[in-house]
Order: C-alpha cells, then structure tokens, then sequence
C-alpha cells in the first residue's frame, strides 16, 4: 500500500507541475497581499498588538491550505475554476489583440503577429498557410526568367527558353512560355521576344479563366544573369562604360586592375520615361519589344539581383585569376603555394548541406558557380588568412562581410 500511495502522490505531483496549480495560487497570493499593504490593512491596538485585517487572514488561511492540504485537493475541481478563468481572461486578451491587429498592415504581417501572440505551433502556422493557399485569388503576380544554356559539351547547340512562375505561390511549378533553339543566342530580339510580348498584353488585358472565375494577372518581374539582361533590355553590357542598369554613373577602365570601375555613388538615377525616350546616350543599343508591354517600368522590372554574375563568376573568379596570375597589381605568393591550397582545399570538411566538393585552385577555370560559393563562405577565410598580404586580406574581409552579413 505504502508502494502504491507513494506512485499516485508522484503522478499527482508530476500533474499539479504540468497545470500550474501551485504557482498560480501563489501569485494570486502575491497579489492579495499586495494590495492589502497598498491599502494599510495592518493597525496596531492599544495593548500595542498588531491586528490584522480580514484579508490577512485570508491569506494566512489560504496559505496553510496549499501546504497542507496537498495532497488532498481535488485536481478536477481545481482544473474546473482554471477554465473558467482562462475563458474569461482568454476574452479579453482576444480585444487586445484585435486592438493590436491593425487593419492597416499588410495582411503577411498581420498573420506573422497573430501566430506569435497565440504562440502557435510551427504544425498549426504550417496548416493555416495551406489553408490559405487553397483560397481562389482574384489576381496573380507572375515572375519571368530569360536565360540561355547549353545542351551539349561538344556541340554550339543551345536554348533560350522563358520560364514563368506565380509570386509567393511555390507549390505551383514553373511554367514553360516559350524556347528558342538553335547553335547560338537568338540574333533577332524581335522574333525572339515579340510573340512573348504580344501574349502578356493580352493576357494582362484580358486575364484568364480558372473554374469558371475571371483571374487579373500583372506582369511583377523580368529575371535574368548580367549578359541576359543586356541583350533582352537593348542597352550596353555590365563592363561597359554605359552599362550601370540603375544609374547614370560613367564607368572608368582601371589600368592596374584592367577593369572597369563605376566610383560615383551619388549618379542620378534612371527612369522609365527618359528610358523610352533614349536619352541616356551610349547606354541604348537598340529598342527592346519589352518596351510595348503595357503599364511596365523597364527600369524597375528588370530585376539585377543577380549574385552569380555579380559575385561568384564576378569579383571572386576576377581576385582568385588575378592574385594567382598576379594580374592585379598585387604580389601575392598564391602561386607559389597553389599546390598547398589545393591540398588544404581538397582535405577540408564542409557541412553535410554542401554536396559538391572543393576543386584545387589548379582547376580554377573549371569551378562551378556552387564552388566559388563555398569558398568564399566557407573555406576563403582560413586560406587567405595564411598567403595574402594583411592589407589585401582586411580589403578581403570587406567584401566577405558584405556579402556574409
């Protein structure tokens, strides 16, 4: 008997930690007590005895029966009184929060604020967002992506193909508008994009049918790499004196590093309406059929988030030839060292999320754009901590913190 009360006090004990009971009623205590002495309740009587009020005693009472009694009271009735004051304070938590929830916020953040007050559970937020997602939208945003790849090794066959997908609907996969096929990039722009540009007027104007429900559809961003950019927009390329896409900073051809370099940073910037009047100089090329698509600002569409481009066949692959073939004006004893690199490269354990393993810089004109990622995330730090002189490796760490942070 004794064996079996001691395992029902243990489950009775492990269940009045999960509810709370004890620390509740103790900070109602608290609470009592402190608005008994907010309230001077304690008086002192002629014999010089303190007396205490009712609520003192109250208190003392209330005190002994969390103490005493335990193991006597009743986790049912106890459970019973804790509903209803949840119900009741559930309610008026329910009109602060609706106070909180302003009508005015984006309707993203609204649910982000919501979740996190009613503390839910990544399973409970991740079955409300599908939830919403079934719910049939009166309009669409499309994303559209221009770019050429090669099939073959061996053979000057390629594709051009223009992709389409839904903005901030994931679930639905990319869609295939268009491709062009043939041993080099289209040599028409007009062939190439003017049946595009026909269909999304259209589309736009028109928009679709879905279940029987008339959706709008808009026109959000156009994506593509540097050179895709500047063949698709008409305009000069990215290492051309003209070929700043955002502004009208002038380029200038460095010497020492054989590169071009845009040094203002205050240069006004492009806008739509002089664009289509071509008043930017050398930076026109030729008229894009992009610019008879309807209610698009072809500065501000044409997106240029392209860190491929920018950084790992960029600025990395132009430091890494230039500090290993001493090209930049720099002397640097990479490579000297390139075999010890490449063996510290190869050696290396990269995360498990990393698949691709690192190459020796003596396969540097053959590293993917995932290796250059690698290694100046990863393993650059570490590597030219040790081969690059400290003023070129603190201007590094510019560029790796820029990037990283």
């Amino acid at each position: 008997m004794d064996n079996l009360q001691r395992v029902d006090n243990i489950k009775y004990s492990e269940q009045i930690r999960k509810t709370g009971m004890l620390y509740k009623q103790r900070d109602k205590l608290r609470l009592i007590e402190k608005d008994a002495a907010d309230h001077g309740s304690t008086s002192v009587d002629g014999a010089g005895y303190s007396n205490k009020s009712h609520a003192d005693c109250s208190i003392a009472d209330q005190s002994d029966n969390i103490v005493s009694d335990e193991s006597t009271v009743s986790i049912e009735d106890f459970l019973e009184d804790e509903s209803e004051e949840e119900v009741s304070g559930d309610s008026d938590a329910e009109e602060g929060d609706t106070e909180g929830c302003s009508s005015s916020l984006p309707f993203a953040d609204r649910i982000r604020g919501w979740a996190l007050k009613a503390n839910l559970s990544h399973y409970s937020l991740n079955q409300l967002l599908q939830i919403i997602n079934t719910i049939h939208l009166d309009s669409i945003l499309i994303n559209i992506s221009i770019d050429g790849l090669p099939l073959y090794k061996s053979s000057p066959t390629q594709f051009w193909p223009i992709l389409m997908n839904i903005h901030k609907l994931p679930d639905i996969p990319v869609m295939i508008v268009a491709i062009f096929c043939g041993s080099s990039k289209p040599g028409s722009i007009e062939e190439f994009l003017n049946p595009f540009v026909e269909d999304i007027n259209k589309v736009q104007e028109d928009g679709i049918m879905i279940n029987g429900k008339k959706i709008k559809v808009k026109l959000r961003a156009i994506i593509a790499d540097s050179p895709a950019r500047a063949f698709i927009k008409g305009v000069a390329y990215f290492n051309a004196m003209h070929g700043c896409l955002k502004c009208t900073c002038h380029g200038e051809f460095s010497e020492l590093s054989k590169t071009v370099v845009f040094n203002d940073l205050h240069a006004p910037k492009r806008i739509d309406t002089l664009f289509r009047r071509r008043k930017y100089g050398k930076h026109h090329k030729y008229d894009s059929p992009l610019l008879r698509i309807n209610n698009l600002n072809i500065i501000d569409a044409i997106i240029i988030a392209d860190t491929l481009h920018l950084i790992e066949f960029g600025v990395l692959r132009k430091l890494l030839n230039g500090w290993k073939d001493q090209t930049l004006g720099l002397k640097t004893n990479l490579s000297n060292v390139g075999h010890i690199i490449s063996d510290m490269l190869r050696k290396m354990k990269l995360p498990s999320e990393i698949r691709r393993k690192m190459r020796g810089i003596d396969c540097l004109a053959h590293w993917k754009a995932s290796e250059f990622y690698t290694f100046i995330r990863y393993t650059s730090i570490p590597i030219f901590r040790k081969f690059l002189p400290a003023h070129a490796f603190k201007h590094f760490l510019l560029l790796f913190s820029a990037i990283t942070i």
